[in-house]
């Protein structure tokens, strides 16, 4: 009866983790899609900020030509 319990309890504990490693390993895929666009939306902003930055830049060289 004992052993019985044992291994019924066993099992209930091997389902758990099994699924509890499903949700983990979807969770693992969802951050890693996370990081992903996370990544790509950086280096966008940072070329963005580069063009906006060097146009800048420019603006103020012409700047300066047209008034010396």
């Amino acid at each position: 009866m004992v052993t019985i319990c044992v291994l019924e309890r066993a099992r209930v504990m091997k389902k758990i983790t099994n699924r509890d490693r499903e949700k983990l390993k979807v969770a693992v895929e969802e951050s890693n899609k996370f990081s992903k666009l996370w990544t790509e939306y950086g280096k966008s902003k940072m070329y963005f900020s580069m063009i906006v930055g060097l146009s800048i830049i420019i603006c103020i060289v012409i700047y300066f030509l047209v008034n010396s």
